[in-house]
């Protein structure tokens, strides 16, 4: 089981209700005016323009949140990748600036997953019986708002016998309103815990 809570060193400021692509009065966190505490907690990976861009939040912990907003990849691995690759060969202002702002949107995701590919499997204890997997599941609870955020995973099987669970100063406009991906990582590790993508927000509020 995958268990992980998480703080902001300075509480972000909860926002007035807008737009995420075409739906209106989505909850979001983050800051209008920037203030020096939040600047330690927000690195720019890259930012070429208001629809393309990625940021990392830092925690009091080792836990790092990469956002992603208009991600580029068919799979998880290739976006981010490609947001690592982008970030590597960027060359604009890192750090930010006090006319940048920062927008996300609440997330709260509760979703049980079934991984049909994997019924029907056969695999065999330690005494070399034959078991048959005839459900496999995971459940997944993910929330993150302007304190932090916490995350919990537990993966299951329903077998035949058993089961178990085991430069230039510019405006920079942060604000993620549209498709977007998030990562969770260890600041030491090289790859995320845990990855979702968001198309429409009304299934995470």
């Amino acid at each position: 089981m995958l268990y992980r809570e998480f703080k902001y060193k300075t509480e972000f400021m909860k926002l007035d209700e807008d737009k995420f692509n075409d739906t209106k009065n989505i909850k979001y966190f983050g800051f209008k005016d920037n203030k020096e505490s939040y600047k330690n907690q927000i690195n720019i990976i890259y930012y070429n323009n208001e629809d393309d861009f990625a940021i990392k939040l830092t925690t009091t912990s080792n836990d790092e949140i990469i956002i992603n907003k208009n991600p580029k990849g068919d799979t998880f691995e290739e976006i981010y990748n490609n947001i690592i690759t982008t970030g590597s060969n960027y060359k604009g202002n890192k750090e930010f600036t006090k006319s940048d702002n920062f927008k996300m949107p609440y997330i709260n995701l509760n979703v049980l997953k079934e991984y049909k590919e994997l019924e029907n499997k056969e695999f065999y204890d330690k005494d070399n019986n034959t078991l048959i997997i005839d459900k496999a599941l995971q459940a997944i609870k993910f929330e993150l708002n302007e304190n932090g955020g916490k995350i919990k995973s537990e993966a299951g099987m329903d077998v035949v016998k058993f089961s178990s669970l085991d430069s230039k100063e510019e405006s920079r406009s942060l604000n993620v309103n549209k498709t977007f991906t998030i990562f969770l990582k260890e600041d030491s590790k090289d790859k995320p815990y845990f990855a979702a993508r968001v198309d429409d927000i009304t299934k995470y509020q």
